[in-house]
């Protein structure tokens, strides 16, 4: 691959690639009761040569230590979301992040419903 398609695609991914904490603060309790706001990091891993797939790890801040929730693997759309999906047994969701400056701005929907479940403010750490 060309040295400068490269930089490009890595530029793409690095935008969101690093670390980030904020918050995940629940939108909807009538319909997701068991939400509880969470202070969260998450940190962001270039994944592939392409620039366009991201892997977040997800912690929670649990009496001051990080606990593990999850990984996705995000996929950037052509208007600079980056798109997950999560399914087990009991959920199907549709995760969104938007880099905005040093702000990550996220977003959880439950697919079946449509209902936005979670929305997160995140700070670039670095």
């Amino acid at each position: 691959m060309a040295p400068l398609v490269t930089a490009l695609l890595f530029f793409q991914a690095s935008g969101l690639v690093g670390s980030w904490r904020g918050t995940s603060t629940c939108v909807d309790r009538e319909h997701f009761p068991n939400c509880h706001d969470e202070e969260v990091i998450f940190d962001a891993v270039a994944r592939g040569n392409t620039g366009d797939t991201v892997t977040v790890r997800a912690d929670k801040i649990v009496q001051g230590h990080r606990e593990f929730m999850g990984e996705s693997n995000y996929v950037r759309g052509a208007d600079g979301l980056w798109v997950a999906e999560f399914r087990n047994e009991r959920v199907h969701l549709r995760l969104t992040l938007r880099v905005a400056g040093s702000r990550l701005i996220g977003r959880i929907i439950d697919i079946p419903s449509g209902r936005t479940v979670r929305d997160q403010t995140l700070t670039r750490l670095h």
